[in-house]
């Protein structure tokens, strides 16, 4: 049947130039089989003449994809390439491509005619074979350069590829401390499906310094795992494995079975009794305050309470800036980051000891706007000695209506302190032998004597610790023929006097 054309100009033999009531298009093939190009798209135009069937199928110009090529080039992104040897989005390379294709056909028929004898010499043939040998050579000319470059560029990916087995075992020699057996499995087959990839298509090579940012990248990731199940299972068990502090033990205790009830309650459909998370830590300086902050972060994230569970740790400096308009900003900086998290403010009394000029009063107003504003996402923990931060929050209504859970850390005893000692020494390969033993209670029983409100109590004991092992590494230096018991054993000698 005819084609609902309403003019068709004939261009060659199997070329026409078609006008209808949708625009100009061209086609190229013989009767019963040609293929169109319009605005519209490419479509293949099959019929069998004089029977009036046919069917008219569309074959590229998908409007949807183009819209998103579109959408794509307004945002200045490039649509993903999928490089092939005969695709090609362009209308017109695609027209080109099908006309190429049809001289080469209409050449070989041509040949195959003059071989058998029943070639047509006459003068359109001729001018046709002219014209279609011209694009033909084109379209040879073109795509022989096309697939001799995508050629050698699957041969350079494929060479590429060989080279990442010796890039990995550079890598993992240099990095196999920093992670275990688990994280090595989990790199080798990133690298493995990564590899394979580039060898089926035109991907990026996977370098050395990827392959260095993918090895750290599922290290710091298999580490935080590791950190994340260790610190979920065991805030509790290391609440208690922490040297004295047992009324600070009781009271952390106490709070978390009573959010756990208050949280069973809610499930069980019962009204739940407000709870305010924030909590006042009074005590010396080295009583383990910001220790126990984070473990009861820990605690608070296991409960829920907390997403992240992280510890931001802060004093007045951190708060508070120099200049008219900038406290407050970074207040704000220092709130955001702890978010989800515990915001913990040593010597936080510090923040109203300025006068009533001073930049601290800015600071704990946007303090208190934030603990409200966030109040789901906030816990702030307040640290300092025990009268001055009770005068501090006693001062500030916002504060006392805020803290109303105090708990205090009392100082260390001697025997307390010992054992921080002793603990120390072993975390670090150390020995003592019994004469520096019975002198390190003597020198702790001082300290505790004639302390003053400026003892450090742990830190006491980490700097007494720093200059023991400073000594014993004076004495073992003009010492001849230095063993492995010699380097970890502590003598008497060796701790500093009982006035230090």
């Amino acid at each position: 049947m005819a084609w609902n054309y309403r003019k068709r100009i004939k261009i060659f033999p199997g070329v026409h130039l078609n006008f209808s009531k949708n625009g100009v298009s061209t086609s190229i093939g013989p009767k019963g089989a040609k293929v169109s190009f319009g605005k519209k798209g490419t479509y293949l135009n099959t019929s069998i003449p004089g029977t009036g069937l046919y069917s008219r199928r569309k074959i590229s110009g998908n409007s949807k994809t183009n819209n998103r090529e579109n959408m794509a080039n307004q945002i200045n992104q490039t649509p993903q390439k999928n490089e092939s040897f005969f695709k090609i989005k362009n209308t017109w390379g695609c027209c080109f491509r099908w006309l190429g294709l049809f001289s080469i056909i209409f050449l070989v028929v041509n040949l195959l005619q003059l071989i058998f004898g029943e070639f047509d010499n006459s003068e359109e043939n001729q001018n046709a074979l002219i014209v279609y040998g011209v694009i033909a050579i084109l379209f040879i000319i073109i795509y022989f350069n096309r697939f001799t470059s995508l050629l050698k560029e699957k041969i350079n990916s494929k060479n590429k590829s060989k080279s990442i087995s010796e890039d990995v075992q550079k890598i993992i020699s240099d990095k196999t401390k920093e992670a275990g057996a688990a994280s090595l499995l989990e790199i080798l087959n990133k690298l493995k499906e990564q590899s394979e990839k580039e060898a089926a298509s035109n991907l990026p090579s996977f370098s050395g310094d990827g392959i260095n940012n993918a090895f750290t990248d599922s290290t710091k990731k298999k580490t935080e795992q590791i950190h994340n199940t260790k610190s979920k299972s065991k805030p509790l068990l290391e609440l208690k494995s922490l040297i004295g502090l047992s009324d600070v033990k009781k009271e952390v205790s106490a709070l978390t079975d009573f959010v756990k009830i208050q949280q069973e309650r809610e499930k069980k459909g019962l009204k739940s009794v407000g709870l305010s998370y924030h909590c006042v830590f009074t005590g010396n300086p080295g009583t383990g305050k910001t220790t126990v902050a984070r473990i009861l972060a820990d605690i608070y994230r296991d409960l829920g309470v907390l997403k992240k569970g992280h510890l931001v740790e802060t004093d007045r400096s951190g708060l508070v800036a120099e200049y008219v308009g900038q406290t407050a900003i970074k207040t704000n900086k220092i709130i955001d980051s702890a978010l989800d998290g515990v915001l913990f403010i040593d010597e936080a009394y510090s923040l109203a000891q300025g006068g009533n000029n001073d930049f601290g009063h800015e600071a704990i107003s946007t303090l208190l706007k934030r603990m409200e504003d966030d109040r789901h996402r906030l816990v702030v923990v307040l640290a300092g000695y025990h009268g001055k931060i009770n005068e501090f929050i006693d001062s500030n209504p916002g504060l006392q209506s805020r803290f109303n859970r105090y708990i205090h850390f009392s100082d260390y005893t001697a025997d307390e302190l010992k054992q921080i000692f002793l603990l120390n020494v072993k975390n670090n390969q150390y020995q003592i032998d019994e004469k520096a033993l019975n002198l390190l209670g003597q020198i702790l029983d001082s300290a505790i004597e004639h302390k003053d409100k400026s003892f450090g109590n742990g830190r006491y004991v980490r700097n007494l610790f720093e200059k023991t092992i400073q000594n014993q590494a004076i004495r073992l230096s003009n010492q001849p023929n230095v063993t492995t018991e010699d380097l970890s054993l502590l003598k008497a000698e060796d701790l500093p006097p009982i006035n230090c």
